[in-house]
């Protein structure tokens, strides 16, 4: 079934966030950064090898337009997912459809290593307006030893054009 919002003021709520409403499409990271409660609540599922949940793109759109018809004026999407990006081809699919579909602006999380070109295309073209991406530290080896994140500082660092 699609998410219940209806405990919520979900009106009241988007309207406070100028009309952008919150929803999650896909769940858990498939990263285990030591400072993320995902490794802890991936210890306590029952099956950790998927604990990363993609659901069919039929049904992501179906949550959307399910939202969008229950609640009033909403001008954008803020996808809440750990990392929407991360399964490309389920990303590429899930972008041309909601472009075609739904069409509204919205914004996302990723991570560096994943900001490829062609996700960066399919992002703008499905109405992306914002990736917030988290780099943590400027060294590293603070992420690599402490923080448990493998980007490289090429990764984050955009060449000069």
């Amino acid at each position: 079934p699609y998410p219940d919002y209806s405990i919520f003021n979900v009106n009241s709520i988007n309207e406070a966030a100028s009309g952008w409403m919150t929803m999650m499409l896909t769940r858990g990271c498939p990263h285990h950064c030591s400072y993320c409660a995902n490794h802890g609540l991936r210890s306590i599922y029952p099956n950790k090898q998927d604990y990363v949940r993609v659901p069919p793109v039929e049904h992501a759109i179906g949550i959307i337009k399910n939202n969008l018809s229950n609640y009033s004026n909403v001008k954008g999407i803020v996808f809440g997912d750990d990392l929407l990006i991360w399964h490309k081809k389920w990303f590429k699919e899930f972008a041309d459809r909601y472009r075609c579909e739904v069409g509204l602006p919205f914004t996302c999380n990723a991570r560096a290593e994943y900001l490829t070109e062609d996700i960066c295309s399919s992002l703008k073209k499905a109405g992306c307006v914002l990736v917030a991406m988290g780099v943590e530290s400027g060294s590293e080896w603070v992420r690599r030893y402490i923080l448990n994140r493998k980007t490289s500082n090429d990764q984050i660092i955009l060449p000069r054009r």
